[in-house]
Formats: C-alpha cells, structure tokens, sequence
C-alpha cells in the first residue's frame, strides 16, 4: 500500500517534476526541521533570537558543522540569505580592476543586470 508519509517530498503523486534546477522542491525532512525551528521561535522569540542568549552559538554550531562537512575552516563559512546575495559578496569582494573580466556560464548570468552587483570597473563576459 502506498504511504505518502514515506515520500521524501511534499509533491503531488501524479506529478512528474523536473525542474529542480530553477525551482527545486524541498525535502520533507528539511521542511519537518524548519517547522521544528519555526515552533521553537515561536515559543520564545526573545530567547531564540537574542544573539547573546541563544542565535549566536547556533549558528556558530552551524558553521562549525557545514566546515567540517565540506572540510573548510569555520572562520570560511558565510550565511547569507539566498544564492544572489551569496555571488553578490563574492563578486564585490575580488580585487578587480579595470578591464578585469569575470566570465560565467550564461545560465549563471541570464539576468546579469539584476543579480550581479552594477557595473563599475568591471565588465560581465558571458560564454
């Protein structure tokens, strides 16, 4: 007998999806977690969010976990909200100058205009 509760994700049955790549669904257990999370912010927003009470060392226990994962120093792991502000820091934090050029698959760059930082002495080449 089938048992949606067993699906690793939350979409229909009787849907094919494909399209992970642009807007990839997320796995039951990371949505379990966030409602987990979530509940736990509601409970007690103060001392959830206070950094000197609780935020701070969860997220520094984060960082510690995702170095170790992917085998870097914690100090190298940033949080950022999403992909785009992620390039945006990185972008903005190479020591470009003039003339310098920074080349990207062009499904990394399709809308270049509105995702990488504007333009100042650099110039986007898309290949």
């Amino acid at each position: 007998m089938y048992d949606k509760q067993q699906e690793p994700w939350l979409i229909r049955r009787d849907l094919d999806f494909l399209n992970h790549g642009s807007f990839g669904a997320t796995p039951r257990c990371v949505i379990e977690n966030q409602r987990h999370w979530q509940n736990r912010l509601e409970e007690d927003p103060i001392e959830f969010l206070a950094p000197e009470r609780s935020l701070l060392p969860k997220l520094d226990f984060v960082r510690q976990t995702v170095a170790r994962e992917i085998n870097a120093s914690p100090r190298d792991i940033a949080f950022v909200r999403n992909a785009t502000e992620g390039v945006n820091a990185v972008v903005r934090s190479l020591p470009l100058r003039a003339g310098d050029e920074i080349l990207s698959p062009i499904m990394a760059t399709t809308r270049a205009s509105t995702r990488l930082p504007k333009p100042r002495i650099l110039r986007v080449q898309r290949s």
